[in-house]
């Protein structure tokens, strides 16, 4: 069994990159995850290299998706974690796609918060309503008691 694998081919898309290895096994990558690793015909990959690239992909992949779904609505960070695990992610995954979206202040939940009682006070929502609510979108109980909440709007 061999240790390494070396690259025999590679096929460069638009949205993916195949590398074909001289076992004629196949790795579909991102191009962004193919120009990180570097990677050109005859080079060796050992198997620990070839999972972390895989393991690189998967995280790219989700953090695709994760701003997909920002792009449409704000999400708190329990709600987009729920989302990461339904669509397969590990926690090592999730987490890692939380904190480059947080770095980037693409998350945050004060901006949920935020808008939230915006909507909820063009509707007249009361407290508990509002405290209901984001319970619903994942926002933790004691982000939600920091509220500042006026009965005489």
């Amino acid at each position: 069994m061999s240790i390494s694998k070396e690259i025999k081919k590679i096929k460069i898309g638009l949205k993916k990159v195949v590398i074909i290895f001289n076992d004629d096994d196949k790795l579909e990558i991102s191009p962004n995850t193919y120009t990180e690793y570097n990677l050109f015909p005859k080079k060796q990959l050992s198997k620990s290299q070839i999972k972390e690239i895989k393991s690189r992909n998967e995280i790219e992949q989700y953090n695709s998706y994760a701003l997909k779904l920002l792009s449409a609505k704000a999400y708190s960070e329990n709600a987009l974690r729920d989302k990461l695990v339904k669509k397969g992610a590990n926690e090592d995954q999730i987490e890692a796609v939380i904190k480059l979206l947080i770095k980037y202040q693409l998350l945050d939940d004060s901006n949920v918060i935020k808008e939230y009682l915006e909507y909820a006070d063009y509707k007249h929502y009361g407290y508990n309503r509002i405290k209901e609510d984001l319970i619903k979108k994942g926002i933790p109980l004691y982000k939600i008691e920091k509220i500042k909440y006026d009965d005489n709007r």
